[in-house]
């Protein structure tokens, strides 16, 4: 008995140590694609660490000592990520600048999600890449694809499509919305109006931040228009608890209809629930006395993980196959900003704000 209860742990701690070589390799990739990232904001960590990895994959066929660590580091580290999200969140700030652009948040996610369904129908792209692109053109780049793919449990190719599409469509976005803005004729004595635009029509934060200081630099605006476009993001990562609990009960339902049993543990997105408290703690702290600047590093380690993840989400995907089936998606992602860059700029003149 003592002998079979020492195979048992050794086996045990064999499997942790692979799960824990897979773990480190992607932390060594992810370092210095977190640092390039820092360099090159517009491009930002996730992208390069995703393009990294899948380089590294094309090269390395023989990986089976270092696959249970690369998919933690894919699903589990994901979700971490996005819990440590919350701790950027101040729902009393959110709720004040939400007042003010929720019409055009709830219009402009609502835009990409029903233009992602009817490509998904028309063109015939996995649902799971049309769900992902939907919800990360519409919500908040990178974060929504992370909490979207733990609930539907999207393939590492499917994750790698969808932020290779939008990063795509974010980098276009940063570049072309500053001189848009000056033809279009927005305020350059206030930066509400353009802030509010990046932050409505721009999904990564990262690509929001370039755009909105471009503004800011354009017109000698201190950071007023980064301030607004900042804001106005947070408040649409908000829409990432409603689109993952409809997703749940949607994929719930599906399971239930092909006759699955359905375990809630497995399906029920708890980790959302963390992102919620996460958020309550930062709201509560805030409201008594301690300073926001406390919570950044819990922000700056959620975008490092998700960096991480990001690398093993490449190391499991095949590039020449992610090109070969780039068509369709770049379409609907097309489709997805154009459609969502109208909506915000229609809302914002029926309401005045431009």
């Amino acid at each position: 008995m003592e002998f079979d209860n020492f195979n048992e742990v050794e086996t045990n701690m064999k499997k942790r140590f692979k799960k824990l070589k897979g773990i480190i390799l992607c932390l060594i990739i992810a370092i210095p694609s977190w640092i390039l990232g820092k360099k090159f904001e517009i491009i930002g960590g996730a992208v390069i660490a995703i393009i990294v990895g899948m380089i590294i994959a094309l090269f390395w066929k023989e990986k089976s000592d270092f696959e249970d660590g690369i998919k933690f580091t894919s699903k589990k580290i994901l979700q971490w990520a996005v819990v440590l999200l919350g701790f950027g969140l101040n729902l009393g700030v959110v709720y004040q600048t939400g007042m003010q652009s929720l019409p055009i948040i709830v219009s402009t996610i609502a835009t990409s999600l029903i233009i992602a369904f009817v490509l998904h129908k028309v063109l015939h792209i996995s649902g799971n890449i049309s769900t992902l692109i939907g919800c990360g053109s519409s919500i908040c780049g990178g974060s929504a694809v992370a909490a979207t793919a733990s609930v539907i449990e999207a393939e590492d190719e499917e994750v790698a499509q969808a932020i290779s599409v939008i990063f795509f469509f974010n980098v276009l976005a940063a570049i072309l919305f500053p001189p848009l803005g000056s033809l279009l004729g927005f305020s350059t004595v206030s930066g509400e109006a353009f802030g509010i635009f990046a932050g409505t029509a721009i999904n990564d934060t990262s690509s929001v931040t370039a755009a909105a200081t471009t503004w800011d630099s354009m017109w000698g605006l201190g950071t007023a228009t980064l301030d607004k476009a900042v804001t106005v993001k947070l408040t649409r990562t908000l829409a990432i608890i409603p689109i993952t609990l409809i997703l749940a009960f949607v994929r719930t339902k599906q399971s239930g209809k092909e006759g699955k049993k359905v375990n809630l543990k497995t399906i029920f997105p708890f980790f959302i629930l963390y992102f919620i408290g996460a958020s309550v703690i930062t709201t509560i702290a805030v409201g008594c006395g301690v300073p926001t600047s406390f919570f950044a590093p819990f922000k700056d380690i959620s975008k490092f993980l998700i960096v991480m993840a990001m690398v093993a989400i490449g190391l499991n995907t095949d590039i020449v196959k992610l090109i070969k089936k780039g068509g369709r998606p770049i379409i609907m992602g097309l489709s997805c900003w154009v459609g969502i860059t109208l909506v915000s700029l229609i809302l914002q003149s029926i309401m005045g704000i431009w």
